[in-house]
């Protein structure tokens, strides 16, 4: 029992000398302006990396852009969605996986990508959308002929399901509930 014990204070002492004498060297080394640039770039885009991956998988934050919801939401109010309730969107505009088959109830807050949206091809689409998930909404380079920003995702209330009836009249929406004379 005592050769195991020596054994293992030996090897703890080798590798705790050795981590010391690395962390010694390294503080020993200067820092050049280059050294430090690299590390601050480094660290900047490790973040946006993990940044992405949260907003694609987990939640992301939107910013209501357009005065429709004005009654919940106002104009330049963030929302934080969370992306896995309706299933796993596994790379932007992709079909949902795992759904469980939940679906979207009446009157939920939802997104959806908007179906009129002109794409500016997809090297920019990709790069538009890394800048706004990366700067957690606070910079949108997808914008409009007329520099208002464009509306790649809609953030809107459900009203109507599945074989429902809504009509629109003098912007006032009334529901004919399905299966019901309401």
């Amino acid at each position: 029992m005592d050769r195991i014990l020596t054994f293992l204070e030996e090897k703890t002492v080798k590798i705790l000398t050795n981590r010391k004498a690395k962390q010694a060297y390294i503080k020993s080394k200067k820092k050049t302006f280059l050294s430090e640039l690299w590390e601050w770039v480094d660290a900047l885009i490790y973040a946006i990396f993990w940044i992405i991956l949260i907003n694609q998988y987990l939640f992301q934050l939107f910013v209501i852009p357009s005065p429709s919801m004005v009654s919940t939401l106002l104009i330049g109010d963030r929302v934080i969605v969370n992306k896995d309730a309706y299933g796993v969107e596994l790379y932007p505009a992709g079909k949902k996986v795992a759904t469980n088959g939940r679906r979207v109830q009446r009157d939920e807050i939802i997104t959806f990508y908007n179906p009129e949206y002109d794409s500016k091809g997809p090297f920019f689409d990709i790069l538009s959308q890394v800048v706004y998930m990366g700067t957690l909404t606070l910079v949108n380079i997808d914008k409009n002929e007329d520099g208002t920003p464009s509306e790649r995702l809609y953030v809107k209330r459900a009203v109507g399901m599945a074989g429902d009836v809504v009509k629109i009249k003098n912007g006032d929406a009334s529901i004919k509930l399905a299966g019901t004379g309401e």
